[in-house]
């Protein structure tokens, strides 16, 4: 069975309907045809958590950006002693690791061996998302966003087509537990529609800094007919997080379907 040909059987469980990539309708299928079929260049760069910040100081300048304390492909060199108290260490050529460190409390020997298992792995091949393999594997860590209260913040991913953001989906990553979620349409109106993670009955108040979400989003994205990009605010201080392409690899699974037809629509072009 071709990779293709996997990614059409798998859609009828995943999506709840079989996709039809010589004829792509929905949000799901144009996401899809472009993870199999466009090899934009610029993919590799700014999926790349290393690289993607120089790409991005570059047209934003560094003041949204998250300070980067150490980037190497060499775990054994680590300077723990040197970070602070709270961090979070993650592969730049994968989605969904981390490591959270707070209070100081690291132990040295796990977070060595779980960045070298980290290292080693090949992200990306059984989702057939090929800009993950030519990403030089390397460790980054950062600084942990934490706000006055010592929380961490929300994280506002914009999903934009063809240069608009058309919504955008709030969560609270990485928490343990307690979790809000939730997708806002352009006017900040909460959306009846909802993905995997299910409907969410908390709100989250629109933020302050919503044009200048929207315009550095639309920017970012105008090399690309799709992209997400995410961001997070401590007090009202805004940083720059993923730029993503293939968000859950194309199967979003949106409750009601209907509502990947339409925004397939408004996806007109998706082979950049």
């Amino acid at each position: 069975m071709t990779e293709l040909e996997k990614s059409i059987a798998h859609s009828k469980h995943r999506l709840g309907y079989t996709i039809d990539l010589d004829n792509p309708q929905s949000l799901s299928e144009k996401v899809i045809w472009r993870k199999h079929f466009c090899r934009n260049p610029l993919m590799p760069v700014t999926t790349d958590k290393v690289k993607a910040k120089h790409y991005l100081s570059n047209l934003i300048g560094t003041d949204y950006l998250i300070p980067t304390l150490l980037a190497t492909d060499n775990p054994d060199e680590i300077d723990f002693d040197s970070l602070p108290d709270n961090y979070i260490i993650k592969p730049n050529h994968t989605s969904g690791h981390w490591h959270i460190v707070t209070q100081g409390k690291a132990d040295r020997k796990e977070i060595i061996k779980k960045c070298k298992a980290w290292l080693k792995r090949c992200y990306g091949k059984d989702k057939f998302e090929w800009h993950y393999s030519l990403i030089k594997p390397q460790i980054i860590i950062e600084p942990l966003l934490l706000d006055d209260r010592g929380k961490m913040p929300l994280d506002y991913k914009f999903q934009v087509l063809n240069g608009k953001w058309e919504w955008c989906y709030v969560s609270t990553p990485r928490n343990k537990g307690f979790n809000i979620h939730g997708n806002y349409d352009t006017n900040w109106i909460k959306m009846a529609m909802y993905g995997r993670m299910g409907p969410c009955k908390h709100f989250v108040p629109k933020p302050k800094n919503l044009d200048l979400m929207v315009e550095l989003a639309e920017l970012l994205a105008e090399p690309f007919d799709y992209l997400r990009v995410d961001m997070y605010l401590i007090d009202d201080r805004l940083y720059m997080g993923e730029l993503t392409h293939f968000p859950s690899s194309g199967f979003f699974g949106f409750s009601p379907i209907s509502f990947d037809f339409e925004a397939g629509k408004k996806l007109i072009s998706y082979h950049r």
